[in-house]
């Protein structure tokens, strides 16, 4: 067989291809796998070495770390650290950011058993946030007739009047337009309720707890209808006001909520204990207790509150991403859900909202409820 000459003359630029190569086809090409290049992946990690690799496997494994702790302090065991119980209190969002970095790059290095720990990681992190209800945004049950004698709305807020705190005609004006029920205030000082008493707005608010002998001022309860009697207690270094109130459809508590900011070590044992006292409070009657709790949703002992019974407004109308703290501006956007209204089994949730922080660092939370005591 003739061979030809690789000496030949040939156009300028050929590439000389040799004998053996010639013979052989394109399944000698260097690099070549069943006569096909190999097709190179975009992402660097088989471009440029494995250094890609190990920091992909590096931050899944990091993120997957979180998501352990994460799920230990939200769901078994409550974590008593402050920076650790700040982290707890913006889960997911602090989460996000990191998670959606791993998960595309574990899909773009195309490496299979890199992509199984990041969907393990993701699976975990979706869990934190479950009931999935929790996620899904806001939902109303439509028009409330609000002229029914077992329908009632809720105000709460905490109004932080220190300065540059809340400021008492703003919050007189949200509260006259919102037209609650009861309302339910907190951490309260005695110049913003001297010009909050003198608001002509607010005259329909005429059964206070602020008038009653022995009543403390900063955690308080404004109702239209009688309130029959009030007491406050000992929570843990918290005040635990109790306001019974005569509504047309009957009886009801009402409890406005003021927990310590875990900050320290003693006020983490007092948050802690406080909880652990609100979990043992009667709910065989019908009771209201909102507030601040200065808890998320994702905090343990909140957790374990909700297990007790209570219903969270904002979990069963899927709103468990609202978030309340800080709306003062020294964030972009508030990042915590610190206020809650919790109700017993007496009374079904029809509608919730936030309302204008009027100058607080709280946003308001407002909720309309039906009333069933025969519950």
């Amino acid at each position: 067989m003739t061979v030809e000459s690789d000496n030949q003359p040939r156009p300028t630029g050929e590439i000389p291809i040799g004998p053996q190569l010639r013979a052989n086809g394109p399944r000698g090409l260097p690099g070549s796998a069943g006569g096909r290049q190999r097709r190179q992946p975009v992402w660097p990690v088989a471009a440029g070495g494995r250094r890609w690799l190990r920091l992909l496997w590096l931050a899944v494994g990091l993120l997957a770390l979180l998501a352990v702790w994460v799920l230990l302090g939200m769901r078994w065991r409550a974590v008593t650290n402050p920076l650790f119980i700040a982290m707890v209190g913006v889960m997911p969002f602090l989460a996000v950011g990191p998670l959606l970095v791993g998960l595309l790059g574990a899909w773009w290095s195309r490496n299979v058993s890199l992509r199984v720990a990041a969907a393990v990681t993701l699976v975990a992190f979706v869990y934190t946030t479950s009931p999935v209800d929790a996620v899904l945004g806001c939902r109303a049950d439509g028009a409330v007739d609000s002229g029914a004698d077992n329908i009632l709305t809720v105000y709460t807020a905490n109004v932080w009047f220190e300065p540059p705190g809340g400021q008492p005609d703003q919050i007189g004006a949200a509260i006259a337009a919102e037209d609650p029920d009861i309302v339910f205030l907190q951490e309260v000082q005695w110049d913003f309720l001297t010009e909050l008493q003198a608001d002509p707005r607010l005259d329909r608010y005429v059964h206070r707890t602020t008038d009653i002998p022995g009543m403390p001022i900063q955690d308080l309860v404004w109702s239209k209808w009688p309130i029959e009697v009030a007491s406050v207690d000992d929570l843990a270094n918290a005040r635990f006001v109790q306001a019974t109130i005569n509504t047309p459809s009957g009886q009801l508590v009402a409890t406005p909520i003021h927990l310590q900011a875990p900050l320290g070590q003693t006020s983490i044992n007092n948050w802690l204990a406080q909880h652990r006292l609100l979990a043992e409070v009667d709910r065989s009657v019908p009771r209201i207790m909102a507030g601040d709790f200065n808890a998320t949703r994702d905090h343990q002992p909140f957790r374990s509150l909700l297990r007790t019974g209570w219903t969270d407004a904002h979990e069963i109308k899927g709103c468990g991403l609202d978030t309340t703290w800080p709306s003062d501006g020294r964030l972009p956007v508030p990042v915590m859900r610190l206020d809650h209204v919790l109700v017993t089994d007496h009374f079904e949730v029809l509608d919730l909202r936030l309302g204008d922080p009027g100058g607080s660092d709280h946003l308001p939370v407002i909720s309309t409820l039906r009333f069933n005591p025969a519950e």
